[in-house]
């Protein structure tokens, strides 16, 4: 049975909450085959995670030797740059994105293929950015391993060596940004194609049904 968006619908038809027509949606696409049909709803949330963890990586890794960390704090920076914002992109993408589609709840595609990109390149590129840096100055205060001006008696000096060692980044970042919110725009338009390909499918049967 198709789901049925807007006031145009068919007498009898039985009507479902939001929440209603989002579960139901997703049994759908869970019991759905053939399984490549529906591959972007099972696979491209891991898509996105590993390209958020994989910018966040390098991301981290260069504040990391510029502060000539090397395994000091390993495992407590990793955590939280990199292994977080992997699991929030893909969470947030699901919920604002993947959802929207299934529902068809916004009616401007592009709007939609924003959203996600504005999703991606926030966890993957302006979020380890910003918080890269300020874990890598702790740890470098903790072991010494470079000598930085006190975050509370002189921040703007602070603020200062940030903006010396993101300077390097630079094109790098823009890139960074660019191929993420690329990569968003696919997965967003598989999405969408894979939902319109199962609507398809499940009106011909409708048809057939009608006509027997």
């Amino acid at each position: 049975m198709a789901l049925l968006r807007g006031k145009d619908v068919p007498e009898g038809s039985l009507r479902l909450s939001e929440e209603e027509a989002i579960q139901y949606q997703l049994k759908l696409i869970n019991g759905w085959e053939p399984k490549s049909d529906v591959w972007p709803f099972h696979f491209g949330f891991g898509i996105l995670g590993a390209g958020s963890a994989l910018s966040a990586m390098y991301i981290n890794s260069h504040f990391r030797s510029r502060l000539r960390l090397h395994t000091y704090g390993r495992i407590s920076t990793y955590l939280p740059i990199v292994i977080l914002p992997s699991m929030l992109s893909a969470l947030f993408h699901h919920v604002n994105v993947s959802m929207d589609i299934l529902i068809q709840k916004t009616p401007c595609p592009l709007c939609v293929q924003m959203r996600a990109s504005a999703i991606q390149v926030g966890f993957s590129a302006v979020y380890p950015t910003l918080l890269a840096p300020l874990a890598g100055f702790m740890m470098a205060s903790h072991y010494n391993t470079y000598r930085l001006p006190h975050l509370t008696e002189d921040p703007k000096a602070v603020f200062g060596v940030w903006k010396k060692m993101v300077k390097p980044l630079g094109s790098t970042l823009y890139s960074i940004a660019i191929a993420q919110a690329l990569i968003a725009m696919w997965v967003t338009y598989c999405e969408a194609k894979s939902y319109y390909r199962v609507q398809e499918v499940l009106n011909m049967d409708s048809e057939f049904i009608e006509n027997s």
